[in-house]
């Protein structure tokens, strides 16, 4: 008679819905179910701290001179950037203004700067390896005068414009001839067509 009864407890509550091994009526306790609070939390997800954090680095200033790389032209040499003084025969734009120290330049365009030993760097006659005019005037910037490019006498012809006597202002070419022994005209004749002193 006992298991009988037993037996219709257990019909009883698996009609219900419940299990032989739970209490009836089922109580619809699904906490475990509704709490998703490990599957909610996305806290990890939400915290991009890393991610919002201001960017803190500035303007590169490699040499360190106080002018970052967008305005130094040289970046790696301190002693370049907007500002500096110009130094002469460096081969460098020291100031960023893009243009030379002015030695630096070579204004007449024959190869030669100042800094380069040009002594007249507004002519292409000058520099160091120019030929030398018969112009009385140093062309190969050697400090130094050639033979026969100076007027001695100072009758206006040099050596090297057929004054056969720097020495004598009445002897140069186109002088008048005169009948004493000497080429004074120096036509390579003495006292050709000559007239008596």
């Amino acid at each position: 008679m006992h298991n009988w009864m037993t037996l219709l407890a257990v019909m009883a509550l698996l009609l219900n819905g419940c299990k032989p091994c739970e209490t009836c009526p089922c109580d619809d306790d699904d906490s475990a179910d509704d709490d998703d609070s490990a599957g909610d939390d996305d806290t990890a997800d939400d915290d991009d701290s890393t991610d919002d954090d201001d960017d803190t680095t500035g303007p590169v200033d490699a040499d360190g001179d106080g002018y970052p790389e967008d305005e130094d032209c040289d970046d790696t040499d301190p002693d370049v950037h907007p500002g500096a003084t110009e130094v002469a025969c460096d081969g460098v734009d020291n100031d960023c203004d893009g243009d030379q120290h002015a030695e630096d330049t070579d204004d007449d365009g024959d190869g030669f700067t100042e800094c380069d030993g040009d002594c007249d760097d507004t002519s292409t006659d000058f520099h160091p390896d120019a030929e030398e005019l018969c112009d009385g005037e140093d062309n190969n910037c050697n400090n130094g005068m050639p033979h026969g490019e100076d007027d001695a006498d100072g009758d206006g012809f040099m050596l090297c414009e057929d004054d056969c006597d720097d020495e004598d202002d009445t002897v140069y070419p186109g002088a008048t001839e005169v009948c004493n022994s000497v080429d004074d005209d120096c036509n390579g004749l003495v006292d050709d067509d000559c007239e008596e002193p």
